[in-house]
């Protein structure tokens, strides 16, 4: 078997591969304590983790909800925000993708408009209402916090890093005892 000097080329010289580039960080000033970033992730991580289980249970729920896309949105939301949060100064966060925002303010979007109708026709009205009741009650908070906590971190995250001053006003108006 005979080579060409061109074989000969291609076997002394390996191909360049393009090296991955790294993800591209994006620089915040993630506002609130350690603290209070595990007990809102706690609260939220809890809320979807029942709505994937009634969903596993059988019933029907409304995207985002369905198939657990908020939940997995959710997870890679809240792992480099944990991550990020408590160091001094800004904190340098991995770009969060923005269809993973998108699904988060649908989610919040979505639990306000069955907070309101929870309101009006009571907490079993549809599998989200009675989620949204029961799970309150486990935090002893009111439904509207645990849809108002979502909706507070999708408002700090979705802000550009040039606005930072912003983000500490959605963090702090949303602070709850």
């Amino acid at each position: 078997m005979t080579t060409s000097p061109e074989d000969e080329r291609a076997r002394a010289v390996p191909p360049t591969v393009p090296l991955p580039r790294p993800r591209r960080l994006l620089v915040r000033a993630v506002p609130g304590t350690p603290a209070e970033w595990t007990q809102v992730t706690g609260r939220v991580s809890g809320l979807l983790l029942a709505y994937a289980d009634v969903e596993r249970r059988g019933a029907e729920l409304p995207a985002p909800l369905r198939q657990r896309a908020a939940l997995r949105a959710w997870a890679r939301v809240a792992r480099p925000v944990r991550a990020a949060v408590g160091g001094a100064g800004p904190a340098a966060l991995e770009e969060i993708p923005p269809a993973d925002l998108r699904t988060l303010d649908a989610t919040a979007r979505l639990l306000g408009r069955h907070l309101c109708r929870m309101q009006t026709e009571g907490p079993g009205a549809t599998p989200v209402t009675a989620v949204l009741a029961v799970e309150a009650a486990v935090y002893g908070v009111p439904a509207g916090e645990l849809v108002a906590q979502l909706a507070r971190v999708h408002g700090v995250l979705d802000l550009d890093a040039g606005r930072p001053s912003l983000a500490r006003t959605i963090w702090e108006a949303g602070s709850f005892g």
